[in-house]
Formats: C-alpha cells, sequence, structure tokens
C-alpha cells in the first residue's frame, strides 16, 4: 500500500531529468513529497488517530504555506 502511495514521488526522481530547469525538477518533487506525508501518517497511526483533528491541521498547515509561497 505504500508503495502505491509513493508512485508518484518515485515517478518524479525517475523521470526527474525530463524537467526543462533543475529547479522546476525540485518544485515538482516538493509537490508530490507533501502528498505523500498525510496519507503515510494516517496508515502507519490508523487505529489511534483523531482523523478530523489532522484533517484539519494539515488544511490549515497547507493553506498558510501556500498563502506564504
Amino acid at each position: 500500500m505504500i508503495a502505491c502511495i509513493a508512485s508518484p514521488v518515485l515517478l518524479e526522481l525517475l523521470l526527474f531529468w525530463n524537467n526543462d530547469s533543475f529547479v522546476q525538477g525540485i518544485k515538482a518533487i516538493e509537490k508530490r513529497t507533501s502528498l505523500l506525508v498525510f496519507p503515510l501518517f494516517i496508515i502507519g497511526n490508523y487505529q489511534r488517530v483523531d482523523f478530523f483533528k489532522i484533517a484539519k491541521t494539515y488544511v490549515i498547515a497547507t493553506t498558510v504555506i501556500m498563502f506564504f509561497s
């Protein structure tokens, strides 16, 4: 299951050379990595996780990061 979730990041790393510039490649990997963290956290701790609290924190953190970027 983790390999399925990690597949976008792995594909970005595999096809890193296909980007127009180094900076665009880093940005693409950064986007995929941020999408990887949340599902892995839920899968690893599904019995002890307060899903709504984590989802709210994730939404707020992502909004703040996008607002200041």
